[in-house]
């Protein structure tokens, strides 16, 4: 499915390019007299040149500057005409320059689409002399007239002189395009270089630092899911970075190499990394198996992608591709993640929507806006270029938001885990593992042996009641002592099921005959009161062997637990249904026994 909608807005990309109007040489519009006029004066900073130009359209690239002077198929210059559509065609625009002022002035010409193959600008003198020059991607920096990595040529116009002004625009392979031609003075473009460098530095800076912060996360974590995110940012950066001439000839003016590359194999690397961070985050493969094997052909298809880009250097090839997958893919994406947050309860998936949504809106302005005009405003495909730049430095804070949720999601799904790895599932009091951890913890903070007591029990004869009432009944008897355990259980009380019919109680108290009548009033409500299992009434007693932590024989738990057993079965042999409290002091053994309401010393 992801595969034919891809093939139609392919399809839909050539057609658009080839059904578009074309004007070549042969048309027969009248070329004006004089040409639309701009006076230096009256420039304040900078022109569009809507009412200023005409331009021409060569839809087979046969003319030269020449040719381009004999034409007749010159066209005013208009607001509607700003965007052409889907193209490879040659665009020349001309207009006059007039230095009004008593100085010479040198004003700067440019196009915003940065990675333009062609753009060169002529000026001609009214006495016929030409200069020009023309810039391309490939250019290094020190070759520039400028020091800009985007489209952009200085006029020089001697004072009281005019200039006829003839520019070119022309991509080798077909992507949308405009010929919104703009007129600076230099001060003007200075200003604009540097708050549109800063700009994009900071914007690609943003995605780079977020990329950065992940991809350590994720390999100190180990998580794939952070790895693909942080792929997906670095690949982004990368490409906006290139789009937009900070790279190469700026960041890194020596590399040519990678400006030869081009930048349609980090958009299929982007494209890759975005279809397997959202089928890992979003859980795909447990949830929706088809759609994961969607997703799976996505990926696989945009590496394949991604190899004949860097191997076979086809941008004319690459260009729909590239177009068509950016036009589906985050759509995809955003159904994806809607039906994981509003279908499978993925509460983390809202930020993917948000984020991939305005994404995916974006991106369809910036591959179709060259298609249309919106009136009143002068908003070009660069623009829309923008707004996706913008929308991907906003997405990246939202996906970060989704990640940080499922971390913590994360972390409260492994304390359930350990949570419920230190309880004993049929009563719901801690088990063994989690007594051992909770005493550990009561030793770090200085809190054992302090006034702790320790009460050992066991319920008396448990053989007996599940060879008589079977061994479901057995349990609900634990269950109901584990019932009484908890509701007697004040705050810092360790309540443990330490085996089979055997328990634990861990409880400060200031005396050994407070202890002992506390576990006393344990001991007759467990008596007084019969577990009701079906229609039977299950009479029951448990036996006690009663300790202090601190006894002066040593705190360390083996040697308590010990001690306890012994008492335990001191009550054992004196009759069971008994709390038997054992104390040590200075070494020699002494015992109070407590039984019911007896006490003995």
């Amino acid at each position: 499915m992801l595969i034919r909608t891809i093939a139609l807005v392919s399809l839909v990309w050539w057609v658009s390019a080839l059904a578009l109007p074309s004007a070549s040489a042969e048309t027969a519009d009248e070329l004006p007299l004089s040409l639309p006029t701009v006076r230096i004066g009256t420039l304040d900073g900078a022109a569009d040149l809507f009412g200023e130009a005409v331009y021409l359209r060569d839809s087979e690239d046969r003319l030269d500057l020449a040719g381009v002077l004999r034409s007749r198929a010159w066209k005013p210059f208009a607001h509607p005409e700003l965007n052409q559509g889907i193209s490879a065609d040659a665009f020349w625009i001309a207009f006059r320059l007039v230095n009004d002022t008593p100085m010479a002035r040198r004003l700067v010409v440019s196009h915003d689409l940065a990675q333009l193959s062609h753009f060169a600008v002529y000026a001609i003198a009214d006495d016929g002399t030409r200069a020009g020059m023309e810039i391309t991607p490939a250019m290094p920096l020190e070759s520039r007239p400028l020091a800009y990595g985007g489209s952009a040529a200085p006029v020089a116009i001697p004072a009281g002189e005019a200039r006829d002004v003839v520019v070119k625009l022309r991509n080798d392979f077909a992507v949308p395009m405009h010929i919104g031609v703009r007129v600076w003075t230099e001060r003007a473009f200075e200003r604009h270089v540097v708050r549109q460098v800063a700009l994009y530095a900071f914007w690609t800076a943003s995605l780079l630092t977020n990329a950065l912060f992940w991809l350590l996360y994720g390999i100190v974590m180990w998580r794939w899911r952070l790895l693909f995110y942080a792929l997906y940012m670095l690949s982004i950066a990368y490409t906006y970075g290139s789009f937009f001439g900070i790279g190469y000839p700026l960041l890194y003016p020596d590399q040519s190499w990678l400006c030869d590359l081009g930048y349609h194999w980090t958009m299929f690397s982007a494209l890759a990394a975005a279809l397997e961070f959202a089928r890992r985050h979003l859980e795909v493969g447990r949830l929706h198996p088809r759609h994961n094997l969607v997703l799976q052909a996505g990926v696989r298809l945009c590496l394949a992608a991604m190899i004949f880009a860097l191997v076979a250097r086809r941008p004319e090839i690459e260009a729909p591709i590239t177009f068509a997958l950016f036009a589906v893919v985050p759509l995809y994406i955003t159904f994806l993640s809607w039906q994981a947050w509003r279908r499978d309860g993925i509460a983390y998936a809202r930020w993917m929507v948000i984020g991939w949504a305005a994404v995916a809106v974006s991106l369809l302005l910036a591959v179709f806006g060259g298609l249309f005009v919106v009136p009143g405003m002068a908003l070009t495909p660069t623009d829309y270029v923008r707004l996706t730049f913008v929308c991907t430095v906003c997405e990246s804070i939202l996906l970060s938001i989704s990640l940080a949720q499922w971390l913590r999601g994360l972390d409260k799904r492994l304390l359930i885990a350990e949570e419920a790895a230190a309880r004993d599932a049929l009563t719901g009091l801690m088990n063994r593992r989690g007594f051992e951890e909770s005493v550990a913890l009561l030793m770090s903070d200085g809190r054992w042996p302090g006034d702790l007591w320790l009460a050992m029990i066991d319920v008396d004869r448990f053989k007996s009641i599940n060879d008589r009432h079977s061994h479901p009944a057995g349990d609900a008897v634990l269950v109901h002592l584990a019932g009484l355990m908890q509701r007697q259980r004040q705050q810092g009380d360790l309540a443990v099921r330490f085996g089979g019919e055997e328990f634990l109680l861990v409880f400060a108290s200031p005396s050994g005959m407070d202890a002992s009548a506390r576990l006393e009033r344990l001991r007759r409500r467990f008596a007084e009161t019969p577990t009701a299992f079906g229609e039977e009434r299950i009479e029951h007693t448990f036996s006690a062997g009663l300790v202090p932590v601190a006894d002066g024989l040593g705190a360390d738990v083996a040697t308590t637990l010990a001690r306890a057993d012994d008492a335990l079965y001191a009550a054992k042999r004196l009759g069971r249904n008994r709390v038997h409290l054992a104390v040590s002091i200075i070494g020699s053994p002494g015992v109070i026994e407590v039984d019911g309401l007896r006490s003995e010393a």
